[in-house]
């Protein structure tokens, strides 16, 4: 089941991407957001395929709060578990909401076992909404998931 977490992996891993630029206080370009996206893409195939249909077709809100107090949000777009669109500002038509913080995604990369730091993260440092009935069903499955895996 750990595999489970790759589908939920990817917004973590896009918010590192805007932590580490945003470190560099740098704003987020779209040729480095497309670097990203063709980085993730071409990793995707680790991800069993049960998976990519259970959790892989979402309109993601991210939201990050950084140490030094400001905030950003970006729109992730996904189908078949690809990111097919990245935006630097939410999608009207979000269907979920994953919101934590530059220490989270921090403390998860720096763990000497990222996946059980990320299981100790979700809920806590990594929080997340459904804006739908069927995004919250998924949610609540990926949650006794994660309570078993």
């Amino acid at each position: 089941m750990n595999k489970l977490f790759l589908a939920f992996g990817f917004v973590l891993l896009v918010a590192a991407f805007a932590v580490s630029v945003h470190a560099e206080q740098t704003p987020i370009t779209d040729a480095q957001a497309q670097e990203f996206v063709s980085f993730y893409n071409a990793n995707i195939d680790k991800v069993p395929g049960y998976v990519k249909s259970f959790l892989g077709n979402e309109v993601i809100e991210v939201n990050i709060s950084y140490n030094d107090g400001s905030s950003q949000q970006f729109g992730v777009r996904t189908k078949d578990a690809l990111i097919t669109a990245w935006q630097p500002k939410p999608y009207a038509d979000t269907t979920m909401v994953l919101t934590t913080n530059q220490a989270t995604i921090e403390k998860i990369a720096s763990a000497k076992d990222s996946m059980k730091e990320f299981k100790a993260q979700w809920g806590n440092g990594i929080k997340y909404e459904a804006r739908n009935w069927m995004t919250g069903i998924k949610l609540f499955l990926a949650n006794l998931f994660i309570g078993f895996a």
